[in-house]
C-alpha cells in the first residue's frame, strides 16, 4: 500500500501483511491497526506537525519492520495512538539517523517518536 501526498482514513480494522510506504502523507485508522509487514517512512517528506500513522490501538508484531528514508534534525512523531500500543520494532529498524532513537511512549494514549539520543555530560573534579 502506498500513501503519497494524501490524508487517508481507514475506518475498518487494518492489518498490514505486506509493504506499507508513506510519503508526505498521514494515514489514520478509526479502530485497530496491526503492523505485520514492512513500513517505510520518508523522513524528508513528512506532513509538518502531524504523525505519519494514527490509530486507536496499534499492534506492532515481531514480523514487522521499519525502514526510515532520509535524514532528520528535529524530534518527529511517527505514530500516535489514542488507545493501546502493543509491541515494538526492536532491532528491525533500518535507516535510523545517527544519534537518534525510537521512543515508544507510555503504551496508552501516547506516541512513537524519533528523538535525539541525549548526550552524556561528565564533570571532572580536580583536587
Amino acid at each position: 500500500m502506498l500513501c503519497s501526498n494524501t490524508a487517508a482514513f481507514v475506518d475498518l480494522a487494518f492489518t498490514n501483511n505486506g509493504a506499507l510506504s508513506i510519503v508526505n502523507s498521514t494515514l489514520s485508522f478509526g479502530t485497530t491497526a496491526i503492523l505485520n509487514g514492512s513500513v517505510t517512512i520518508d523522513l524528508n517528506n513528512l506532513v509538518p506537525g502531524n504523525a505519519v500513522l494514527t490509530g486507536a490501538n496499534v499492534t506492532i508484531t515481531t514480523n514487522s519492520s521499519l525502514k526510515l528514508l532520509g535524514a532528520t534534525a528535529t524530534n518527529m512523531t511517527l505514530i500516535t495512538y489514542s488507545g493501546a500500543l502493543s509491541g515494538d520494532f526492536g532491532s528491525r529498524v533500518t535507516g535510523k539517523p545517527s544519534g537518534y532513537r525510537l521512543v515508544y511512549g507510555t503504551g496508552i494514549n501516547s506516541a512513537v517518536s524519533l528523538q535525539p539520543i541525549p548526550t552524556s555530560r561528565s564533570l571532572l573534579l580536580v583536587l
